[in-house]
């Protein structure tokens, strides 16, 4: 059965590194605060609502509450964005939403339903008015984004989104907006601040911008929806974010654009209203458009508690695990295979990162370090301690990781041992309890992404601290994640001293 033209793809991959197979990661969002533990499901499905939700799920009582309580505090904030950035009000439609549990459930639904959002990590269904998504290992970002959906198609009088077979429609304004609202941050104080700078997307503008990949403004202007799907989403998705981020935060382009929304309502062609609106010098335009990229590039790097007052919020937990926060602790607990959490950073070409591990078990912990790179595989190297040493691998593909380097470096038996991770001038250095062991450059010498691993036991993590220094890097390509730590392909490289060349690429 062809795609229904109203089955609303997902956020275009939330947190901005996500697997091909049936999750939506990114960025960095987890659908609930992970300190609390797991608790069982109810036999079936139950509905409950709220003024504006109606959510249906096998959840226990207690999760649905805390779901609907940040469903409603994002409509809240949306009322306020959508209001000020278009100039319309929302309406009392209540939204759908069913959530299931597991990917597998919602894929097995999508694959009836929907056929080819399987894979993705939710869809909205205009016909029904419905989110249908999966609550474990899925990003809270993509549920507002998909939320954003459902409430643009009131601003527009069309939420069968058949507006997208229009011609000229602004396809990049729904889903640049959608990713505009969505992203959100938690303050010092933990406050929630939706329209957030969306560090991923951020990251691969930079890389755009630097390899001369920016889709041109004209072209932009023109995307349609199959745009927003396949190897190239990310940057799609990026320069929407991008356009609508200009338009909203720089003044004399802010008051123009609920007169454009109002063009748009009133049935006029998407791109000649938008020229007739903001001028038609796209050049100039495209100009402003990068020297915008430039100044949020430059001006995002700073120190970040990395677990902070929102908890594992802006974390994404894949491969499924046991993640959770205990005090100050995050705990992490595998029994095969190995789990771990990412989130993404602002772009960052040289940093300092300290915290302090304890590993109980026989296996390893460790860190991940990504790179958000134009159509490049997003997480590029890990930075492993277990067994009495600490070794340094580069990841090529999901299947082939190599080790670049390794040295002895033992954890302390009984309390936490202190680890510190530096990247300055192209080259990454690790010291473990006070000593250095290990140092290499990696193929990619930039990060966005900050990742925490358990394999085979129990791991604790605490003062995560980072201290960057302001820098470029490279943005967010969908891909899945290594398949295993344990297993080196044919022909890599062997052990290698504590200092090595460049990884040829």
């Amino acid at each position: 059965m062809p795609e229904r033209p109203w089955a609303r793809r997902d956020a275009g991959r939330a947190a901005g590194v996500a697997p091909r197979r049936s999750r939506c990661v990114a960025l960095a969002l987890a659908l609930l605060s992970l300190s609390a533990p797991a608790q069982a499901a109810d036999a079936g499905p139950t509905t409950v609502g709220t003024a504006h939700f109606e959510l249906t799920s096998t959840c226990d009582a207690d999760t649905r509450s805390a779901v609907l309580r940040r469903l409603e505090a994002f409509r809240s904030a949306l009322e306020i964005l959508v209001l000020a950035a278009t100039g319309v009000a929302l309406g009392p439609n209540p939204v759908r939403i069913t959530l299931f549990e597991e990917p597998r459930e919602y894929a097995a639904y999508a694959d009836a339903h929907a056929p080819g959002l399987g894979h993705n990590g939710g869809y909205y269904d205009g016909q029904t008015r419905t989110v249908y998504t999966y609550r474990r290992s899925n990003p809270m970002q993509l549920h507002f984004h998909e939320i954003t959906h459902a409430v643009m198609g009131d601003v527009f009088g069309d939420p069968w989104y058949e507006r997208y077979a229009r011609p000229g429609w602004p396809v990049w304004f729904d889903e640049g907006f959608a990713e505009y609202a969505s992203s959100y941050a938690v303050d010092a104080r933990g406050a929630t601040r939706f329209g957030a700078l969306h560090a991923a997307r951020l990251a691969t503008l930079v890389d755009a911008l630097e390899t001369r990949r920016l889709i041109p403004m004209a072209l932009l202007l023109r995307a349609r929806a199959g745009d927003f799907s396949g190897g190239s989403m990310d940057l799609w998705y990026a320069q929407a974010w991008g356009l609508v981020d200009l338009l909203l935060a720089e003044a004399d382009l802010r008051g123009r654009v609920p007169v454009w929304v109002q063009r748009l309502r009133d049935g006029e062609n998407g791109v000649a209203a938008f020229l007739a609106v903001f001028g038609p010098d796209l050049d100039r335009l495209q100009a402003r458009f990068e020297r915008r990229i430039g100044r949020l590039a430059a001006s995002s790097p700073r120190p970040m508690d990395l677990l902070g007052p929102g908890g594992l919020d802006a974390w994404t937990m894949h491969e499924g695990g046991d993640w959770r926060v205990d005090g100050d602790d995050i705990v992490g607990r595998s029994t095969g295979g190995w789990n771990y959490l990412t989130r993404a950073i602002p772009p960052v070409q040289a940093f300092a990162l300290e915290l302090e591990v304890r590993l109980s078990g026989e296996g390893s912990l460790g860190l991940v370090l990504g790179h958000h790179g134009v159509g490049a595989y997003p997480y590029h190297t890990i930075v492993d301690l277990g067994g009495g040493r600490a070794s340094l691998r580069h990841i090529r593909t999901p299947e082939r990781l190599t080790r670049r380097v390794e040295g002895p470096a033992p954890l302390r038996e009984d309390g936490y041992t202190p680890v510190r991770v530096e990247l300055r001038h192209g080259v990454l250095s690790v010291w473990v309890d006070g000593r250095h062991v290990l140092s290499a450059r990696p193929g990619r010498p930039v990060a966005s992404l900050v990742g925490l691993y358990v394999q085979e036991g129990t791991a604790r993590f605490r003062g995560l601290f980072l201290a960057p220094v302001p820098g470029y890097a490279t943005g967010p390509s969908a891909a899945q994640p290594p398949a295993s730590l344990a297993t080196e392909p044919a022909g890599a490289a062997s052990p290698a001293s504590s200092s090595c060349a460049d990884d040829p690429q």
